[in-house]
């Protein structure tokens, strides 16, 4: 676990604590990380995904051990609406983007890359197949949004307007070529791969530049709720659903596990403003579960 710790997640954290410094010493600011997050988000996500995608054999994803995750994902994004809802009083827009914010992990740019660093392909590929599947979940979930905000009702429109999602647009380009026999150009596989290995430590950084601003603090409620939901039930879910009912082991679902018990991702952050949800509460979730995955994080490693 100690090993785990210094060799994998000390490096990536270490990326997210000079994002942090940074902005600190007044050479980069919270402008400057909506900038960074909005090139991973659009460019740098997609180019990861095709990457992922095209880099891998769909057919040897367990796809039952990600089922188990995407239930465990499920349950606690409808219980992290409820309570915003019912016991915050948030309207409905703010409860979903909270409930985002507690079933979103950051695997793409947190657990991805220490798994890369500690563990043979086998392990890897469960992560590969979360980040799949919650690209679909999420456009559901931005469907739903639009839905909600949308006073014209025009839902054709609306679903017409998820093909623009930067990262479906990934996932649709990345099966195309695994699908069909068409070859990728080399010089569009070496674009997407030069873009896919900036996207991690831009994605990393500017979650540090996030880390750094301040909260209200009748926020803090939400952040803390966000922060237990994301950062202990989910493991304790994902594990209660993937090992108890099942029956996987902890060797084949352990990095799965990990994705549950990783901070919050940056997707509720990147869309919160979007829909008139101030990102304060957000960024200070993510900063109390970025600290407590340092724990959680290798925890779930050795089980």
């Amino acid at each position: 676990m100690i090993e785990l710790l210094l060799n994998s997640i000390i490096p990536v954290a270490s990326i997210v604590l000079l994002g942090f410094v940074s902005t600190k010493l007044n050479f980069f600011n919270y402008k400057n990380g909506i900038i960074l997050t909005q090139f991973v988000g659009k460019i740098g996500v997609p180019c990861l995904v095709i990457n992922i995608i095209t880099s891998i054999e769909v057919s040897n994803l367990p796809w039952l051990i990600i089922f188990g995750y995407l239930v465990s994902e499920i349950i606690i994004f409808t219980l992290a609406i409820l309570i915003a809802h019912f016991f915050f009083k948030k309207d409905i827009i703010e409860s979903i983007i909270i409930g985002m914010a507690s079933a979103f992990a950051n695997h793409l740019f947190f657990v991805y890359p220490i798994a890369k660093f500690e563990y043979q392909e086998n392990l890897v590929l469960p992560i590969i197949g979360v980040i799949g599947v919650d690209i679909l979940f999420l456009v559901f979930t931005i469907f739903l949004l639009d839905t909600l905000n949308n006073t014209s009702n025009n839902l054709k429109l609306i679903l017409f307007r998820q093909f623009k999602n930067p990262p479906l647009i990934g996932l649709i380009i990345g099966l195309f070529f695994v699908n069909t026999n068409f070859e990728m150009p080399i010089f569009f596989q070496r674009t997407i791969t030069m873009v896919s290995d900036s996207a991690i430590p831009c994605g990393l950084f500017a979650t540090g530049i996030f880390l750094s601003t301040k909260i209200e603090e009748n926020m803090l409620g939400i952040s803390f709720l966000i922060s237990f939901l994301k950062i202990f039930l989910h493991p304790l879910i994902a594990v209660f659903v993937i090992k108890l009912l099942f029956d996987f082991s902890f060797e084949l679902s352990k990095t799965t596990i990990m994705v549950a018990a990783a901070p919050v991702g940056l997707m509720a952050l990147t869309y919160s403003s979007t829909y008139g949800v101030r990102p304060e509460m957000i960024s200070r979730a993510i900063l109390i579960t970025t600290f407590l995955s340092l724990i959680t994080i290798p925890v779930a490693s050795s089980l």
